[in-house]
């Protein structure tokens, strides 16, 4: 906070809530000493100076977090009934931790944690195992458990590692961690939970001819999944068939198997991190195409003639 107000003559100042902060002074009181900080630094704070606007802007942008961070990126990715979410958080101030989606999330399975004190400070999570048991005799379609990090975990360096491989031992469901803190944006949670199930689950698989995978869907870019529908159509309209589509209602069966698919077709810049990780292990190739205007589509389908219809 020192080093943005001497260097660009911002004041940032922290207003602290939740019961914690409630402990120590009264929100009125916190508040009132705020304003009285705020009144003495105003009048001894230096103003910028020759500093164009532009690049006062690139350059305090990376300081402001973003405002979907990366775990609802990773909850996108891991959205269905398949797929266990454990979100390792405390509680928010009267509901579990919640995450940016879009779609109906009755259809995904998720489970906030509500981290106490003691758990905090002994990094110990009393009672998760027997809550991740009751959830699976519930549903039991889950084939896979993904923990997924926040912000206080990070913070405290909780061991989620081992928390997974104690949990995938006992209950005998593969368990994968997705080690997002909170701070990155959703784009970079989608990308690194793409790898971290690329990783765990993937396999060599022979190649089985004309198909494809779609890589780098997200609801908060592309909206619904019927919003697809026109390449959807047209990839079936050439007698192509789509293996998987990362990330849509993924399962164990469709991860594992999307390694047969003879060309990956890449959406976004989240999902070029999967596809360069399939070419290198999988020698599957891929090509980045642009899905959202009707040019698009035409060399979508141009590109794909070239490559499948000698």
């Amino acid at each position: 906070m020192e080093k943005i107000k001497k260097d660009y003559g911002i004041i940032l100042k922290i207003l602290e809530r939740g019961p914690i902060a409630k402990r120590k002074i009264t929100p009125e009181k916190r508040l009132e000493k705020l304003l009285v900080e705020l009144e003495y630094e105003l009048k001894n704070t230096s103003k910028i100076k020759d500093k164009k606007i532009s690049d006062f802007k690139i350059e305090i942008q990376h300081i402001v977090p973003p405002i979907t961070s990366d775990y609802s990126g990773a909850c996108s990715v891991l959205y269905g009934e398949n797929i266990l979410k454990i979100l390792i958080s405390p509680n928010g101030c009267k509901t579990p931790v919640a995450y940016d989606e879009i779609r109906n999330i009755d259809y995904s399975l998720q489970y906030c944690t509500s981290l106490n004190e003691l758990e905090i400070v002994t990094g110990e999570i009393k009672g998760l195992k027997e809550n991740i048991e009751e959830i699976i005799s519930q549903n039991p379609k889950i084939e896979i458990i993904a923990i997924i990090s926040t912000v206080v975990p990070q913070i405290i360096g909780m061991d989620l590692e081992s928390i997974v491989e104690n949990i995938e031992e006992a209950l005998d469901i593969p368990c994968v961690f997705i080690n997002t803190n909170s701070f990155e944006n959703y784009y970079s949670g989608i990308s690194l939970t793409l790898n971290s199930l690329a990783n765990k689950f993937m396999v060599e698989n022979k190649k089985i001819k004309n198909t494809v995978n779609i890589i780098g869907y997200s609801p908060l870019t592309f909206g619904k999944i019927e919003k697809l529908e026109e390449l959807f159509s047209l990839i079936k309209s050439l007698d192509l068939n789509i293996l998987t589509v990362f990330s849509d209602n993924l399962s164990l069966e469709k991860i594992k198997n999307s390694t047969s698919a003879e060309l990956n077709l890449v959406l976004s810049y989240e999902g070029l991190a999967l596809a360069k990780y399939m070419e290198k292990e999988f020698s599957i190739p891929y090509i980045i195409i642009n899905v959202v205007s009707k040019y698009g589509i035409e060399n979508t389908e141009n590109i794909l003639k070239n490559i499948f219809i000698k």
